[in-house]
């Protein structure tokens, strides 16, 4: 068993503490889908500004990608926050012994046979055997 499934199965969430993850993770998914057309649109704005010398319009779409960016991330923040406290204290210290561990996958966590995903969608922790799971690991490490 995965550590952070362990780790879920220690919390012991109620079906009702499951349902409004499965809500709030929806409403994140959302804003994450529409965060990163704009950010993926952005960069094309980019791209071809550079390639037309347009440099001062380069550096503000610069601003807005990291603008958008941060509101990713905080939305990210939101997403945890909610979950948090929808959690008692028992579970909090639990969440808590694990925390580096959760951090970053806690709103990603989906009832029974629960998979973990990145905020894109691509598998936190792939399939030993696989071809397509090695190269999603080194994407994941910061080598393409």
């Amino acid at each position: 068993m995965h550590p952070m499934q362990s780790c879920i199965e220690k919390m012991k969430l109620t079906d009702a503490q499951m349902q409004k993850f499965a809500a709030a993770k929806a409403q994140y998914q959302k804003r994450d889908n529409s965060l990163s057309a704009e950010i993926k649109n952005l960069n094309l704005d980019r791209t071809e500004a550079i390639k037309a010398e347009n440099l001062k319009r380069a550096k503000e779409l610069n601003k807005q990608i990291s603008d958008k960016e941060l509101q990713l991330k905080n939305a990210r923040i939101d997403l945890m926050a909610d979950m948090l406290k929808e959690l008692t204290q028992e579970q909090k210290e639990i969440w808590k012994q694990n925390a580096g561990m959760m951090m970053g996958n806690i709103g990603m966590m989906m009832g029974q046979g629960m998979h973990w995903q990145n905020a894109r969608g691509a598998r936190r922790f792939p399939h030993k055997n696989s071809k397509q799971d090695h190269k999603s690991r080194m994407y994941h490490r910061g080598k393409k």
